[in-house]
């Protein structure tokens, strides 16, 4: 059998469902929006915060929430609604082909947003900080925008591993909306993990959360060094290979598993005979 089942019929799409979706993303800004908001009401009444000044905090929420869109745009409607028996054996029988065929229907359905978001972001990362910083190195933006494609990779695998563990005992939006708080805490999406001390940080920085928002952001405003960097870039590889591996393991283990169960009435058929 053919397996082809990610694709989904075309149908063309009315200014309506690109709203939908435009209003969709602009919620990621909008809690970007709600972050800075809290974050000025703590800064009223002090002039800095665990070492960070109002300017520093709000540099790192607006830019770490560009990275992020990059890092993270195409998720939520492709792991909750996308996946399929057909769509993970793809995954599993071949990764690259799987992974062109995600991304061409996402930049389909999601530039516009996306842009849109990005755009309201830059606007207001110019009004609400006096020094925009600026990192033209190229040997920095090579480290980002790698690490940025990798998370993006784990990000997939590791919602799909989810996805194949819990499908018989959660919903996928409750089991996903709980995953994504508990990665944007540790991925440093509401403040800097350097906040919580070096123990947190370092339990973070052996995670793969930390390399889609935290140090690509850190590594944008020059706060790390750049080969704090290029070693993330290894850890998150071992994370990739684990989580493909987990999900090859699980997912033939659950299919041996199928297959034993819709041979036993036969058998018992062929023993009563």
């Amino acid at each position: 059998m053919e397996i082809n089942s990610i694709d989904k019929p075309n149908t063309k799409k009315t200014f309506g469902d690109y709203l939908k979706i435009l209003i969709y993303k602009l919620g990621g800004t909008m809690e970007i929006a709600m972050i800075i908001f809290f974050w000025l009401l703590i800064f009223n009444n002090t002039a800095s915060f665990e070492g960070f000044s109002r300017e520093e905090i709000i540099t790192y929420i607006l830019v770490g929430g560009i990275i992020g869109l990059f890092g993270g745009y195409m998720l939520s409607k492709i792991i909750i609604h996308g996946i399929s028996h057909e769509s993970i054996e793809l995954l599993i029988k071949d990764p690259y082909q799987y992974f062109l065929k995600i991304f061409k229907r996402s930049l389909d359905k999601m530039f516009i947003p996306f842009v849109s978001a990005v755009f309201l972001q830059v606007i207001l990362l110019y009004f609400l900080v006096e020094n925009i910083i600026i990192n033209l190195n190229l040997f920095y933006w090579v480290v980002i925008l790698i690490m940025i494609f990798l998370s993006l990779i784990s990000e997939f695998l590791m919602f799909y591993l989810f996805r194949i563990l819990f499908i018989t005992n959660i919903e996928s939006k409750d089991i996903y909306h709980i995953i994504v708080r508990l990665k944007n805490i540790f991925a440093g999406r509401y403040f800097p993990l350097s906040m919580l001390g070096f123990v947190f940080l370092n339990i973070s920085l052996s995670l793969p959360f930390a390399y889609s928002f935290f140090v690509p952001t850190q590594l944008y405003l020059r706060e790390i060094d750049i080969m704090v960097g290029v070693g993330g870039l290894f850890i998150q590889l071992i994370w990739i290979f684990i989580f493909y591996w987990a999900i090859r393991f699980f997912w033939q283990n659950r299919n041996k598993k199928e297959e034993k169960k819709k041979w036993q009435p036969e058998f018992k058929e062929f023993q009563n005979n």
